[in-house]
């Protein structure tokens, strides 16, 4: 599943091999204050991440968890805000 995100952040999820996973990609392209507003949003979600990639011009930030997790309109609130 695939989602465009309003300000441009591209947000994925998948289930597989019974594992769950979600990821977004934050471009620091898409935030007025660039890389350090990326992190804000980030630190705003309301569970921890797994990893995050750094490309140079964005994050790449993975979650894994062992159990479903409900949607949340609170993760498009932040990457909106």
């Amino acid at each position: 599943m695939v989602s465009i995100a309003e300000d441009g952040g591209r947000q994925e999820g998948t289930r597989q091999g019974g594992n769950l996973r979600f990821w977004l990609i934050l471009d620091f392209k898409h935030y007025e204050k660039g890389e350090a507003e990326a992190w804000e949003r980030l630190k705003a979600f309301e569970f921890p991440h797994s990893y995050v990639i750094h490309s140079g011009n964005g994050l790449h930030v993975y979650w894994f968890f062992d159990r479903v997790i409900e949607p949340s309109h609170k993760v498009e609130a932040i990457l909106r805000a």
